[in-house]
């Protein structure tokens, strides 16, 4: 178990952690190649399994070997998949980390502990047996037709849209923000003042490579920005 002298444990290896009460059983998916590929294949995954049925889907831990480790390929794994209601974490992995991810890490599961985990338990208890806590932007906007082109973004519940750095050598994403609604940017869950109209396509610009875009629905805020880069 990752713990630290400052910090409380924060996750169990090979162990997922119910951060959200259900009856549902967690079902753990198969590892998956520690490649961008497949990192990018994980929210159409589980978003797809989601809407089957399977309301609580433990993302893979990355398959890790000791040659050609990809650092920035295992933070934004951490940081997508942090997202889920529950997840896992391989012991081999810890032993390759180099000294240089102990502080990205641990800032991200902070996120997640301390911020994102009651976010889910919320989510959890706003949603009926068959509703997914997880699912794609067109499944809470099935009148806005862009939502249903947006495969790399999702939905926490109905408040926020996590919105993934899938990519290599790159620290911006554009994220497109479905009708009826307004959004505010949240990066890492600690809101702005920006408020977006819905329906806007921004480019976004983290501050730092374990920054989290979020954005959280916002429906009676005038917004304060226009589309384009945040």
């Amino acid at each position: 178990m990752i713990t630290d002298s400052n910090m409380t444990p924060h996750f169990s290896l090979l162990t997922s952690v119910p951060e959200h009460n259900t009856t549902h059983a967690c079902l753990l998916m198969s590892p998956l190649p520690f490649t961008w590929s497949a990192l990018n294949s994980l929210v159409p995954q589980i978003v797809s399994m989601a809407l089957n049925g399977q309301k609580c889907v433990i993302p893979p831990p990355p398959v890790i070997e000791s040659s050609g480790f990809d650092q920035e390929l295992f933070k934004r794994w951490i940081q997508l998949t942090v997202h889920f209601p529950s997840f896992v974490f391989d012991s081999p992995c810890l032993s390759l980390l180099p000294q240089a991810l102990t502080s990205p890490l641990r800032s991200i599961l902070s996120y997640r502990s301390q911020i994102l985990a009651p976010q889910i338990q919320f989510a959890n208890s706003q949603t009926s047996p068959m509703e997914p806590i997880l699912r794609p932007l067109w499944f809470d906007y099935p009148e806005d037709p862009k939502a249903f082109l947006c495969n790399d973004q999702f939905l926490l519940g109905s408040e926020y849209i996590v919105a993934p750095i899938l990519e290599a050598g790159v620290d911006y994403r554009n994220v497109y923000l479905p009708q009826e609604a307004n959004w505010k940017y949240c990066p890492s869950g600690i809101c702005s003042s920006l408020v977006y109209e819905g329906g806007s396509q921004v480019d976004v610009r983290t501050s730092s490579d374990h920054e989290v875009i979020l954005f959280h629905i916002c429906k009676f805020c005038t917004p304060t920005a226009t589309s384009g880069t945040n």
